[in-house]
């Protein structure tokens, strides 16, 4: 995805978030056509003792209760400078001269036995 995606139901729960009215309208997989509820920007990602600044496109979705999913496109990516090993399965964050290495197929097995964290309302 070349965009970050939030649900609305997460975005409501920062306090003070100021999100900004969009009329952008996106084309998801099933070709079916979406309209975000607002655009979130400069929010700050933790992602272990890191932390990237993120722009969010903000979804009505339905969520798993267990899950409240973020879908951090290739921007994201971009600013944490990632580097990914595919075929082992890799994913490496940098930035201040430092680096922090995931395994994505160990993150994935918690992700298994979910079969669908999220629907789009439209």
């Amino acid at each position: 995805a070349s965009i970050n995606l939030m649900p609305l139901s997460m975005m409501k729960k920062i306090p003070g978030a100021v999100a900004t009215p969009t009329k952008m309208q996106l084309s998801i997989a099933d070709r079916s056509i979406v309209h975000p509820h607002d655009i979130l920007h400069d929010v700050l990602v933790r992602v272990a003792e890191f932390v990237f600044p993120a722009n969010f496109v903000i979804l009505d979705m339905e969520e798993d209760r267990e899950v409240e999913p973020l879908l951090l496109g290739r921007p994201f990516l971009a600013t944490g400078r990632a580097l990914i090993n595919v075929e082992m399965g890799e994913l490496m964050l940098r930035t201040n001269g430092e680096q922090i290495m995931f395994n994505v197929f160990e993150a994935m097995k918690g992700m298994m036995r979910i079969r669908n964290a999220f629907e789009l309302k439209w």
